[in-house]
């Protein structure tokens, strides 16, 4: 998502509810972050807003919150309060609909290990993914003369224990042989 869809859509946010007297809204987006008071005082509304975002992670994203003034005047303060538990309400509320997602940097780590240590080496990427609660998957194999090369994609800062618990799994007979970056693995919360 860019900040142009975000404007976008924070403009479709307005034109439902067009009686709102502000739409304040923050986005954290690939191309930037952007925080919008809509009228209310510098600060007040936006960045409490983009706080509640940045403050779990979360990424291609844009909150809109609609203020329909019809109560007291809150300050400075209780709108920077008010705007901030509305997005803060409007996250916890994604996540327990299970509609966020976690995304996880992976890596490629190919190791080699004797044709007969497959079963193995499958064994502990599951354990590894079971035990870490992280991604780790074979995504490809291949025989080579008497050795298997098993292409595993992994949560990235686990290659090194991942090779250690292969090693451990066949006596010392398995290696890395190649790997390297890949895209981005999506792992629901």
């Amino acid at each position: 998502a860019s900040t142009a869809e975000a404007i976008s859509f924070a403009e479709r946010v307005a034109s439902e509810h067009s009686k709102a007297s502000h739409i304040c809204w923050a986005c954290v987006c690939s191309d930037g972050e952007r925080a919008m008071d809509d009228g209310e005082p510098s600060g007040t509304a936006g960045r409490p807003i983009l706080n509640a975002v940045q403050g779990v992670g979360l990424i291609e994203t844009v909150i809109a919150v609609a203020r329909f003034r019809n109560g007291p005047l809150l300050g400075a303060g209780g709108l920077m309060r008010a705007y901030g538990a509305a997005a803060r309400q409007l996250v916890a509320a994604a996540e327990e609909a299970g509609v966020l997602e976690n995304i996880v940097e992976t890596s490629t780590v190919v190791i080699a290990a004797p044709a007969g240590s497959v079963g193995a080496l499958y064994a502990v990427a599951s354990a590894v993914s079971q035990l870490d609660s992280q991604p780790c998957e074979a995504v490809a194999s291949e025989f080579v003369g008497h050795e298997v090369r098993v292409t595993f994609s992994v949560a990235r800062g686990l290659e090194g224990a991942l090779l250690a618990r292969m090693c451990d799994a066949t006596a010392g007979a398995s290696r890395q042989v190649g790997g390297g970056p890949v895209r981005p693995a999506t792992a629901e919360t």
